[in-house]
């Protein structure tokens, strides 16, 4: 029985994800540690600056998404939202997904659930330090969750560098958030900034489809020299309100190597400690 279900659910593991690409306080050094990644600070702020936002994306890229790093740091500690995302895995688009998530920054934890999954995951759960540091997944499939059910477990357990888990997601479940795609860009640009190879250009306020039509500043970068994955074009925007992060598109040429997307984000609304619990995956 065991081995049958470790053959079941092994394929099904394989579709789970995260991004996101994906904190204002991931609070001191211990919580970076346990949640598997260093965490990169934002850049002190200019003594002095006039610029508005929209200027600073236009004269100066790195600065404006540093700004953005800070907004964050110094705001938000939770958040919900829905993410909508689309990857390219093994050089297989994969169909657009949409995943409600709830997720707070100190102890660094994610909650998701996939709308309309039929296969692949239902549910997912991180709480960086928790469970050995590995990941909750619950399957949509119901043969396999009934199967799960038959064997007294409500979901499975999975390591964080697991093949399967790779072979699923760009981004592993400890990489999600807001905040995290932010330094990504951060770090990519201003190295290409340091040796002189960023390419940026603001796009102005564009109305972005992923969230329902609302315009965000946009800037595109051309990668000089191709990069992970090919990469050669990276387009971020950020929600003119917040100046948070909430979308990426990254591509190689023509083909799309991931879309990410945060909307209806809910800054710092009530989230319960039991929504981080396993008992909510029940």
């Amino acid at each position: 029985m065991r081995t049958f279900f470790h053959a079941a659910v092994t394929p099904v593991l394989l579709v789970i994800c995260l991004m996101f690409v994906p904190a204002r306080r991931v609070t001191g050094d211990r919580d970076r540690e346990l949640a598997g990644r260093p965490s990169l600070d934002p850049p002190a702020a200019p003594k002095t600056t006039t610029k508005s936002f929209a200027e600073l994306c236009r004269d100066d890229p790195v600065e404006a998404v540093a700004t953005s790093m800070r907004k964050y740091r110094d705001t938000v500690e939770r958040y919900t939202c829905v993410v909508r995302r689309q990857e390219r895995i093994d050089g297989k688009l994969r169909d657009a997904e949409t995943i409600e998530c709830e997720f707070r920054e100190s102890p660094f934890s994610v909650r998701m659930h996939w709308l309309g999954a039929k296969e692949g995951a239902e549910s997912l759960l991180y709480v960086a330090g928790s469970h050995h540091d590995n990941f909750l997944v619950v399957p949509a499939n119901p043969t396999l969750k009934k199967a799960m059910r038959l064997l007294g477990r409500d979901y499975a357990m999975r390591r964080l560098d697991s093949s399967d888990a790779k072979a699923a997601s760009r981004y592993p479940p400890n990489e999600f958030g807001i905040y995290v795609g932010t330094e990504r860009v951060y770090a990519a640009w201003k190295a290409a900034q340091e040796r002189g190879a960023l390419r940026a250009e603001y796009l102005g306020l564009q109305p972005v489809r992923e969230l329902d039509g609302k315009p965000c500043h946009a800037i595109r970068r051309t990668c000089l020299v191709p990069e992970e994955d090919g990469l050669t074009h990276v387009t971020v925007q950020f929600d003119p309100d917040t100046l948070l992060q909430v979308g990426a598109v990254l591509m190689r040429n023509a083909e799309l190597i991931g879309r990410y997307h945060f909307a209806n984000v809910r800054l710092n609304v009530p989230i319960g400690v039991e929504r981080f619990s396993p008992e909510s995956l029940k």
